[in-house]
């Protein structure tokens, strides 16, 4: 497997370079081709190693409809009033999984990029999640956070150290969503007829990371 991954290279590397040559040699330059710069995006090939690729999570949910809306918009995993929430904790946790049973060469993950947006119109929340293979001695393999819908950048961090403690690993912040958006729905779900006022929505998450064994 490991030779004909070599082969594979090294004929792709020679095609691309014979290309550059004979587009350069029309113009009259002269050739200085950097096979390197062939190789672009988050895949990469290393033939002691075999094939591995950064890949995204995907997940969505809406709040429209529940009791205390806002709330439930930035119930990204589940609120305990009534277990109602995205599961995203669970779905990337899941992805790293799978993720490492695909590439069994990988021993150590990492969550590293996410993105979040919110549709204020519908209370739809969409999110993604970038997991890889890690580079810095560690694998991140849970993922948690907790956030506030109108009670600002102090009522989250006062949730954190609790949230840590019921975690494993070294905690990191992957991302931290703070928008304000127009507020369009009642407290019961219920959609207003014309958007009254705004609400801070605010959210921050962690991965927690173990040293590679």
């Amino acid at each position: 497997m490991k030779d004909l991954i070599r082969n594979i290279l090294k004929e792709y590397v020679s095609l691309k370079s014979n290309i550059s040559e004979g587009h350069e040699n029309k113009k009259g330059a002269s050739v200085n081709h950097d096979s390197t710069k062939d190789l672009k995006g988050s895949l990469w090939l290393d033939p002691s190693k075999g094939f591995s690729s950064d890949e995204v999570i995907k997940g969505s949910y809406s709040a429209a409809g529940k009791s205390g809306a806002y709330d439930a918009l930035h119930s990204f995993q589940g609120r305990k009033s009534d277990g109602f929430g995205g599961r995203i904790n669970t779905i990337v946790q899941n992805g790293i999984k799978n993720y490492k049973f695909k590439n069994k060469n990988v021993k150590a993950v990492d969550i590293k990029d996410m993105y979040v947006f919110i549709n204020p119109n519908t209370l739809t929340v969409n999110w993604e999640v970038t997991i890889g293979s890690s580079t810095d001695g560690y694998t991140y393999e849970q993922f948690d956070s907790r956030g506030s819908a109108g009670g600002g950048e102090s009522a989250v961090n006062g949730q954190l150290q609790s949230m840590h403690s019921g975690n494993s690993g070294e905690p990191k912040m992957v991302y931290y969503f703070n928008k304000t958006i127009p507020k369009c729905f009642n407290s019961d779900g219920t959609k207003m007829t014309t958007c009254k006022g705004t609400i801070n929505i605010q959210q921050k998450f962690y991965k927690y990371g173990k040293p590679v064994k």
